[in-house]
């Protein structure tokens, strides 16, 4: 299992398989001392900043955001192609198997735990990007609603929401993009019904479904509210 989750983070395009196969024998729940080391060297190689402009905007996300299986993150990841498409200086708080609710491999590492150093690094937009990882977990709504209650009301926030994996459930889905976008209203942007690729893994993109990602975010972006609070 400790072997597998190495190849995740050092492998890239090789990674799918093995990464599906522990996928196959963890819950989404368990936690490991060596899973966690190993999602933690992952978000490390990816904070940045990655510098394309001035706008700081930092993201709050899972594995989707540190670009979990793709040959190379820093160049293929939709939020560094969304960063140098709209001239960011773009810092990332991924950390793989995260969520709302689900505090991922060290069991600590929720969103509403890690919002804290988001704000530290004085963004003037914040990025949340979750909620597959939290699929069959209560409380998705209330954790949401916590995260943006320590998000000041002076930071522009967007909250991203599950995209259509074939590797959770749709009832899963639905319920998780419900709530998120009750908890977030105008600030919410839904994935749901763009059509992605997806590895083998089932979960997470390829490099040209993170490209379509970066598209359609772009656009979404463009139509939300422009000021902080809205």
């Amino acid at each position: 299992m400790t072997i597998a989750l190495v190849i995740v983070v050092s492998a890239g395009v090789s990674a799918n398989v093995v990464y599906r196969r522990h996928q196959a024998a963890t819950s989404l729940t368990s936690t490991s001392t060596a899973a966690c080391n190993a999602a933690n060297a992952e978000a490390r190689q990816m904070t940045g900043p990655f510098t394309f402009g001035s706008e700081r905007v930092d993201v709050l996300g899972d594995s989707y955001s540190v670009g979990t299986t793709l040959s190379d993150p820093q160049d293929e990841a939709w939020d560094i192609l969304l960063a140098r498409r709209e001239h960011w200086n773009l810092t990332v708080r991924g950390i793989g198997r995260t969520g709302f609710v689900n505090g991922g491999y060290c069991g600590n590492q929720s969103f509403p735990l890690r919002v804290r150093q988001v704000v530290a690094d004085h963004p003037q937009m914040v990025i949340v990007e979750g909620g597959l990882n939290d699929a069959g977990q209560s409380g998705i709504g209330a954790a949401a609603r916590a995260v943006l209650a320590k998000i000041p009301a002076t930071i522009r926030v967007v909250v991203i929401g599950p995209t259509d994996a074939p590797g959770r459930s749709g009832a899963d889905k639905k319920t998780i993009d419900r709530e998120l976008a009750a908890a977030a209203g105008s600030r919410y942007v839904s994935p749901l019904q763009w059509q992605l690729q997806f590895g083998p893994d089932g979960i997470h993109m390829t490099a040209a479904g993170n490209r379509v990602l970066a598209d359609h975010l772009s656009t979404a972006f463009a139509a939300l509210p422009s000021a902080a609070g809205g």
